[in-house]
């Protein structure tokens, strides 16, 4: 199947072709309908060939192993879709035209409805290496543009593998845990190391689910009383 998705970039005006993309889906559950329902127009972008799925695993060692099937494929993206997610049809396309290095959807946790956006502080030493990461869960966001944070859940990221490549090479790995935070909030720490910054389109709303699907009217409906 040829990758035929069609994207206009913020950069250019013209309508290119779009790169080859790998969607990485690191799973260790059944995956849930409404995941599959909402991957369906997705894969109906990219090619089924170019969906990589990883289980039976820890997180990071099935995230680790799906950045070696992109660079081993010289793939120019990998889109980040966790098993229990909900993503709109149009969130690839939304993703790609801001051409960043690292691009994700707005989604909100399921317990607490918050927003998983964070900010981060980096202490350095004298060498200028990293001697503590703290990070802030940010509540408030812009609701019509693209805004930049210092880490965020991923299930629902684009990145190029380009940065990846060159975070092999800095940090030898891509995801192992760091300071006691889980995979997600690692690289987090390891792109703010190598000054790649991360992005959020709140445009792209997706569904977490748990119990309910929880979505941004959920936190809406709580946010208030974190004032």
């Amino acid at each position: 199947m040829s990758n035929s998705l069609k994207v206009k970039t913020k950069t250019k005006a013209k309508e290119t072709e779009i790169p080859k993309i790998l969607v990485g889906i690191p799973a260790n559950r059944n995956i849930p309908k409404e995941t599959v329902a909402s991957l369906l127009p997705i894969v109906a972008q990219v090619g089924i060939e170019n969906v990589v799925m990883m289980q039976n695993a820890m997180i990071n060692q099935c995230r680790d192993a799906i950045v070696k099937v992109a660079i081993q494929r010289k793939a120019d993206y990998i889109f980040w879709i966790d098993d229990d997610m909900v993503i709109p049809p149009d969130a690839l396309t939304k993703l790609l035209a801001h051409n960043k290095d690292i691009c994700s959807g707005l989604y909100f946790g399921r317990g607490n409805y918050k927003p998983l956006l964070f900010d981060l502080n980096m202490e350095r030493n004298a060498d200028n290496l990293i001697e503590k990461a703290s990070f802030n869960q940010r509540l408030d966001y812009p609701q019509d543009e693209l805004f930049k944070v210092g880490a965020v859940g991923f299930g629902c990221v684009l990145t190029r593998v380009s940065i990846l490549e060159a975070m092999e090479k800095e940090w030898g790995g891509w995801f192992n845990f760091i300071g006691g935070y889980g995979e997600d909030l690692s690289f987090g720490i390891r792109c703010a190391d190598m000054g790649i910054e991360t992005w959020v389109d709140p445009s792209v709303k997706c569904g977490h689910i748990g119990q309910i699907i929880v979505n941004e009217n959920h936190w809406n409906a709580v946010k208030d009383n974190y004032k």
